[in-house]
């Protein structure tokens, strides 16, 4: 679980693509510990749970050159 070091983004979402691993994760991480909520999304379901596990957020899985996913991506992270 990550702490909370900053608020710059305190009321904010983020979706993250690529989020399950790498730079992804990295930047999914920064956003939440500057106060973000933030979406998950990777096709790798494994990768995508664990990080939005670490940074209490939400993780979806899709591929986002379909349309389909991105839309229920958006339409779950801004519930």
């Amino acid at each position: 679980m990550i702490v909370q070091t900053g608020t710059q983004l305190s009321g904010k979402v983020a979706i993250v693509t690529g989020a399950g691993q790498g730079i992804g994760a990295c930047v999914a991480t920064a956003y939440a510990r500057e106060g973000a909520r933030v979406a998950v999304i990777d096709m790798n379901k494994d990768g995508a749970e664990a990080v939005a596990k670490e940074i209490n957020g939400l993780a979806l899985v899709g591929d986002i050159s379909e349309e389909a996913p991105v839309k229920d991506g958006i339409a779950k992270a801004e519930a």
